[in-house]
């Protein structure tokens, strides 16, 4: 990519976000940031992050304020795993990671430095807010870890027994902020190979999305959740830890070359939380994406099961620049593409706070998977999520006293189940006709086959009548 074509692209991607024609600006440091410095590394269109998203901010027209329900971003924590490298090939300055060999750099609003890696820093610094406002604010939540297969994905969210994770420390803090008039209601999912399965129930239920319009969580059709009181807080904690422990057990991994025990899986963790009168309602939501790798070709099911990863995570980078160009009130953005995007579609259309960790590997045998994650944080940065509201009288997604409204809850899942049911009828049916059909043109050439056979017969014995 040339300086011309740099140049171009950020005046144009410039001149849109901010309607100014300043090129540059001087940091909170009292240093210069010129937007042109970058034009000698690589800038793709994802260009709205580090200095170019400060020069933007401060280069908003006089009269014109921003609220921070205004300025509301997909929040992006850059993990760097630093032990165990064979051949460290990246270097952090403060918040900018760059390639040592190659001219690639990348600046994040936040990379946690290796003093404050420990997953409970991670959390109290980074996570622990958009908690506090779930809690608090009745304001829905979402967590993802993000990144190759042995970056540190699945010990970011669930640690070890020593060290609990991401999801741990969530659900204990969480718990302990609420007071004892809510309830908790817990699901737990998985996604393998595009299909939607209980975790909570061993993990061999199949589950179907009726609904990914709803404003705070996906319905779905066959899901376990467990509502919990909150009467004895740290007893509460404890049964939801359980149900996340048995989830974890049902879980697929495998082993490959990166890890040997791999999650094979995105795991989708719904705290929905309600008050005793059921007039406020939010979520959180823990997700645990798969990784993806280069699978062996000797390894068939790995090979599937990493097409069926790479085609969900493809699919939410789609959505994550589309996002990243449009807003999140584009009629355009195909959630649809993919189970995980669906699912995520609530939280990424502005629903809610969105705090993305995305682990990233320094060795330089990784450098392409590093590369990859580093290019979706910097999209995902970009991403305005717009106003955040809470979530009032949400009736459909709720648990309510009112038996009238639960009866007509289950009554609108059933039409839509019975829907589906009717849809899967009539496809079958085409289906057995194609087959009839076949069937008959089949047997038609086949009498036809006969009948010449049967010609063939008579002329044969005329001719053998003649001769004697």
């Amino acid at each position: 990519m040339n300086s011309r074509r740099n140049s171009e692209t950020e005046s144009l991607r410039y001149n849109r976000l901010s309607s100014t024609s300043s090129m540059s600006s001087t940091s909170s440091a009292g240093s210069t940031c010129s937007i042109s410095s970058f034009s000698s590394y690589e800038i793709e269109d994802e260009l709205l992050n580090g200095k170019l998203a400060k020069v933007i901010e401060q280069n908003v027209p006089s009269g014109q304020t921003h609220t921070a329900a205004d300025k509301e971003r997909i929040k992006i924590i850059i993990r760097p795993r630093t032990h165990g490298l064979d051949n460290k090939a990246w270097s952090i300055h403060g918040n900018t990671i760059e390639h040592v060999g190659k001219k690639v750099r990348f600046q994040f609003a936040r990379i946690v430095p290796t003093q404050e890696n420990s997953n409970h820093d991670i959390f109290v610094r980074d996570c622990k807010p958009l908690v506090h406002r779930v809690a608090t604010d009745c304001i829905s939540g979402t967590i993802i870890a993000y990144g190759a297969t042995g970056s540190g994905k699945t010990y970011t969210m669930h640690g070890t027994k020593a060290e609990g994770g991401i999801v741990q420390l969530s659900i204990r803090d969480l718990l302990t902020q609420l007071s004892k008039n809510c309830q908790i209601t817990i699901s737990y999912l998985e996604i393998y190979n595009e299909r939607l399965h209980d975790l909570l129930c061993d993990g061999t239920k199949e589950l179907r999305i009726l609904d990914d319009s709803a404003p705070i969580a996906c319905r779905l059709h066959g899901l376990k959740e467990t509502t919990i009181t909150l009467d004895d807080s740290e007893q509460s904690v404890s049964r939801v830890l359980e149900l996340v422990a048995q989830g974890n057990r049902n879980r697929r991994v495998r082993s490959t070359q990166h890890n040997t025990g791999s999650s094979r899986s995105h795991a989708v963790l719904r705290l929905r939380i309600t008050d005793s009168m059921g007039s406020k309602a939010r979520v959180l939501t823990l997700c645990d994406l798969a990784g993806s790798e280069r699978a062996s070709v000797h390894d068939r099911g790995l090979r599937a099961e990493g097409g069926a990863i790479n085609k969900s995570l493809m699919a939410l980078g789609t959505v994550v620049r589309l996002l990243n160009e449009t807003g999140p009130s584009s009629t355009h953005v195909p959630y649809r593409d993919s189970k995980l995007t669906r699912l995520l579609k609530p939280s990424l259309s502005g629903n809610g706070l969105v705090t993305m960790v995305c682990t990233v590997s320094l060795s330089g045998t990784d450098y392409e998977q590093s590369l990859g994650t580093l290019r979706f944080a910097r999209r995902a940065s970009g991403v305005v999520l717009g106003k955040v509201q809470d979530h009032i009288q949400e009736q459909d997604h709720i648990i309510d006293n009112d038996s009238s409204v639960a009866e007509i809850r289950e009554l609108r899942a059933l039409v839509e189940q019975l829907q589906l049911e009717l849809q899967e009828r009539d496809i079958a049916l085409e289906t057995k006709d194609r087959e009839l059909r076949r069937m008959e043109m089949h047997l038609a050439k086949e009498v036809e086959g006969f009948e010449k056979l049967l010609r063939r017969k008579d002329i044969i014995i005329g001719v053998l009548q003649n001769t004697t």
